[in-house]
């Protein structure tokens, strides 16, 4: 009894299939890391605490008061701060005289 085998098959490279979920993850990825460098208009409050230099609990203690920047409490729980609302509430320190 002679058993016949087949020759082993070539191993298939990555170029052979088509597109996958990673490939199709990695241009949405790419596109993403091009949008961010452009300038942001909503901060975190750390780049604004890195702005203005000030610590943390001041900053929360000016915002809980009223004194802070404007600012949007997001649905994930987190702040976001507008760019035109930070440069705004800054202008108001600024010293006019001269």
């Amino acid at each position: 009894m002679r058993r016949c085998f087949s020759p082993p098959q070539q191993r298939r490279t990555r170029s052979t299939f088509r597109p996958t979920h990673n490939d199709y993850a990695m241009k949405r990825r790419k596109a993403v890391t091009t949008m961010t460098t452009r300038a942001k208009s909503m901060l975190t409050i750390a780049e604004v605490l890195d702005e203005i230099d000030v610590p943390k609990s001041t900053f929360y203690r000016w915002l809980n008061t009223g004194r802070g920047p404007k600012s949007l409490k997001l649905p994930n729980g987190k702040r976001k701060i507008r760019r035109r609302d930070l440069d705004a509430w800054l202008a108001t320190f600024e010293n006019t005289t001269a």
